[in-house]
């Protein structure tokens, strides 16, 4: 689990595994954190602090406002400027693909590319 962190789903507060997170992104102010399962919920804090307590090596914050776990990525492809675009499994989010900005991408092959 992580340690000091709650969720709110439903009117309720869970602690949750960092296994079951796919993806976190804020969306008008509130950080939603997208699960396993299909559902979401919003976490009580701040995005950077949640990346703090998410392992380096399985998520990244591909943009200003959006961490995602590796294991989501279907494709990555380079795009203009140094951008890279990034599909992701369609079934978690309506628009399924995000770029990264050209100062993140070399981070973002790097760690994409890692064991």
């Amino acid at each position: 689990c992580l340690v000091g962190s709650e969720m709110c789903i439903r009117d309720s507060i869970y602690r949750i595994n960092v296994n079951d997170i796919q993806l976190a992104r804020i969306e008008y102010g509130i950080v939603w954190v997208y699960f396993e399962t299909d559902n979401k919920g919003v976490y009580q804090g701040k995005l950077n602090n949640l990346k703090m307590l998410l392992p380096d090596f399985l998520f990244f914050q591909a943009t200003r406002n959006t961490v995602l776990r590796k294991d989501i990525i279907v494709s990555i492809s380079s795009a203009t400027y140094g951008k890279i675009d990034v599909k992701l499994n369609e079934k978690l989010l309506a628009d399924n693909t995000l770029t990264v900005s050209r100062p993140k991408a070399s981070q973002f092959r790097k760690w994409y590319n890692s064991n």
